[in-house]
């Protein structure tokens, strides 16, 4: 099974966010207290959207106009136009979105998926590291290491569960 058919995604809010975000800068602005690069769901077998999220926000930075050719010219320029899917993915963004307006649902949407990626990943890796073997020395260390991921995600997302988990591991 494929990671896209089992994590979760969804490209037609992240292709609405960025359409959003080449149309209007104001757009970008309140992504960007949402969304990072990261949290973009990206697969070398399909354009990347953090690679043209990341042009948005340099175009931005430097004061330059932002429209569909400054961003065909920043991915150009760091190599990565054939990755983002060329000058017809990004003109194909640029009618994705209906409202600029509506770019801060579409952030937040990406966000909160980009989170549910994260918290499987770390209860994959969970999973594996506790039925492989490894010592309960380590995997109290990992339990630390995962209780500090998960309060990055999100204050108070799953706290409780990693320090019952570290409690269980302490009984003899």
């Amino acid at each position: 099974m494929t990671p896209e058919a089992v994590l979760p995604h969804d490209l037609d809010a992240e292709r609405a966010l960025l359409g959003a975000a080449l149309v209007n800068a104001e757009a970008f602005a309140q992504a960007r207290d949402l969304v990072r690069a990261t949290d973009f769901f990206d697969n070398p077998e399909r354009p990347s959207h953090a690679a043209i999220y990341r042009a948005v926000g340099a175009l931005l930075d430097a004061g330059s106009p932002l429209d569909i050719l400054a961003v065909r010219a920043e991915l150009d320029r760091v190599g990565k136009l054939d990755a983002a899917g060329g000058v017809a993915y990004l003109a194909s963004l640029d009618g994705f979105c209906s409202r600029s307006a509506d770019a801060s649902w579409y952030a937040a949407r990406v966000a909160n998926l980009a989170k549910r990626r994260r918290l499987v990943s770390l209860g994959s890796l969970l999973m594996e590291k506790a039925g492989n073997g490894t010592s309960d020395a380590d995997l109290a260390r990992l339990l630390g290491d995962w209780r500090e991921d998960l309060r990055a995600l999100e204050p108070g997302v799953g706290v409780v569960e990693a320090e019952s988990l570290s409690a269980i591991l302490a009984r003899p």
